[in-house]
């Protein structure tokens, strides 16, 4: 972190750095561009095979024509493939829009056209954007997963045979039925046992017991009434007669 790092390009006098664009391999070979901005409105774009490969800490290359006319380089900017306008900033608030197709594509060592036009005098460009095209965006993104999907491996195939098993038809689960809530149970008083005090048996002796006892059976045994008699006269004998 707390490093200076190296030097990218030797500025000398009174150079400024005003941008700084990553450019790939493909944009070096194909019809990539750069769009630069003069201080009085006045740009162009310029194709990146233009632009040689040095070293770092050189000098670089011009760029553009510089002089009281155009003012200074305000911005340096690699354009995207997908940019549809070109939208300019005045320091004095003033702002133009304008399609891509209008701003022409020149050489290095030249000064441009007229992009933006001034209501102030002394007013000069402050800040450039780009408006990209969203449906192009959109299909170069499919495009660059489809081609990662190329590049991916496939997979080899296996040589044994798979034996295709029917497919088993799972059974719905029948709808368990709610169970309803038990009612609250209600307070049942609970019963206290208490034991009864036990009760003092006093013992007897044998023979007032076994006589106690023969007294019982004679109370139980019912008592037989006897039958009145009848009274029989003696006979009388055949003699008496």
């Amino acid at each position: 972190r707390d490093t200076r790092g190296v030097r990218g390009i030797l500025l000398k006098g009174t150079d400024e750095l005003v941008g700084v664009a990553v450019i790939k391999k493909e944009l070096q070979k194909k019809d990539g561009s750069v769009l630069v901005v003069m201080q009085k409105g006045i740009g162009k774009r310029t194709r990146v095979p233009l632009f040689p490969i040095q070293k770092r800490g050189g000098q670089g290359v011009k760029i553009a024509s510089v002089a009281s006319r155009t003012g200074k380089v305000i911005t340096c900017r690699l354009i995207p493939p997908a940019t549809k306008a070109l939208v300019l900033t005045s320091a004095g608030g003033q702002i133009v829009k304008l399609p891509m197709s209008q701003v022409p594509q020149l050489g290095r060592v030249t000064q441009g056209v007229i992009l933006m036009k001034f209501n102030i005098k002394d007013d000069a460009v402050a800040a450039a954007t780009f408006v990209e095209d969203e449906e192009e965006n959109g299909k170069k993104q499919k495009e660059s997963g489809s081609e990662k999907q190329k590049a991916q491996p496939k997979k080899e195939k296996s040589t044994h045979q798979t034996i295709k098993t029917p497919a088993v038809k799972k059974q719905a689960k029948k709808p368990t039925p709610k169970k309803k809530p038990a009612p609250p149970k209600k307070a049942v008083a609970q019963k206290i046992k208490t034991k009864k005090p036990a009760t003092k048996v006093k013992k007897i002796p044998k023979k007032q017991a076994a006589a106690k006892k023969k007294a019982l059976v004679k109370k139980k045994q019912p008592v037989q009434k006897k039958k009145p008699t009848k009274k029989t006269s003696p006979k009388k004998s055949a003699r008496e007669k």
